[in-house]
């Protein structure tokens, strides 16, 4: 049971690792800032850019 319990939280980790890896935004805020977080109206709400490359205003 240990051994399967250990195996369970390596995989979860390695996974979570690698997830970082893969949600790298196409298209930044900033060169640097992917996205912000701020609270509003009582809720947390995340800002970031259109990742539609194409996209026209």
């Amino acid at each position: 049971m240990k051994l399967h319990t250990l195996l369970t939280a390596g995989a979860l980790a390695l996974g979570l690792a690698f997830s970082g890896f893969a949600s790298a935004a196409a298209v930044n805020i900033t060169p640097k800032l992917e996205s912000i977080t701020v609270k509003h109206g009582g809720k947390m709400v995340k800002i970031m850019r259109n990742q539609d490359q194409k996209n026209t205003v």
